[in-house]
């Protein structure tokens, strides 16, 4: 990106990117919690039943489970933004109901300090970190970017795509569906296409209440260091702005470094605490 996914509380990814002008993920509402989750782009993809029989897991009332991006085995987990955090227990029983579904992988959405605790309890190891960060929109950027920018359409689709794809590597990257839920991750978005002679980057925010998330951004790697991540940027937080949101929120993995100067160059700040990603490989049955 140009240097994150409805970041918030919802959803929730590892390498470090391959350029300047890109973030990580996205943003969903909070939900229960003063922290907000990141939520992973591409999920979901596919939910997963979690029953044994007749019986519902006592996981699946807490936890999210999907398809990982069309690959059958693997998992994507995540605490339901409205429910209790799950414990260990519920954690266990349904990665074992997992493993018998035929997964071999799973990997959490980007989890909060007290989710991460519980996830590790239950077996799982980190993958990733983000840096967690805010903006109180009291001063929003100034763009010099000569870039236009127009409101985003379907027939952009695959173009913003094909952008995505060359603007993060492949465990970040997002497909259709991904942006799909991005676009549905809060009640109200933004999608907005930086242009030259093509689709040169892009942007998606959302507003949830009184708060603003950044939950994608992505620079076209050809385009970089020409001002077009803060002109998404400072479009984005002014629109937020305009509708009374008081924070916006974005995040980014630790080691993305253009990414992270970028977000504290248009104003955002670190948070004491950040986000963590996990995984944990499942055994070959059960």
């Amino acid at each position: 990106m140009e240097v994150t996914e409805p970041t918030s509380i919802a959803g929730r990814q590892v390498r470090t990117p391959r350029a300047s002008n890109r973030s990580a993920a996205p943003c969903l509402p909070p939900a229960l919690s003063s922290v907000p989750r990141v939520a992973f782009v591409p999920v979901p993809l596919e939910l997963l039943l979690m029953t044994t029989g007749d019986r519902a897991l006592s996981g699946g009332r807490t936890l999210r489970v999907a398809v990982w991006r069309g690959d059958a085995q693997t998992a994507v987990i995540s605490p339901r933004p409205d429910h209790l955090t799950p414990t260990p227990f519920m954690i266990r029983e349904c990665l074992d109901e997992l493993t018998r579904k035929g997964m071999r992988q799973v990997v959490t959405s980007a989890l909060s300090p007290l989710e991460r605790d519980v996830f590790l309890a239950a077996g799982f190891v980190v993958r990733e970190r983000l840096h967690l960060l805010a903006h109180d929109l009291r001063h929003c950027p100034d763009s010099s970017s000569p870039a236009r920018l127009r409101r985003a359409r379907g027939a952009d689709r695959a173009a913003v795509l094909a952008l995505d794809r060359r603007a993060f590597d492949r465990f970040w990257g997002m497909d259709d569906a991904g942006l799909s839920e991005a676009l549905a991750a809060t009640p109200i978005s933004r999608f907005r296409l930086a242009m030259d002679h093509q689709v040169a980057g892009y942007g998606v925010f959302g507003r949830a209440g009184d708060r603003g998330y950044v939950q994608r951004l992505a620079v076209d790697p050809d385009r970089f260091r020409r001002g077009i991540g803060t002109r998404l940027l400072a479009d984005g937080l002014r629109w937020m702005r305009r509708h009374h949101v008081r924070q916006a929120m974005v995040n980014t993995q630790e080691g993305n470094d253009p990414a992270l100067a970028l977000y504290l160059h248009v104003g955002f700040r670190l948070e004491p605490t950040g986000l963590t990603v996990l995984t944990q490989t499942l055994p070959v049955g059960l």
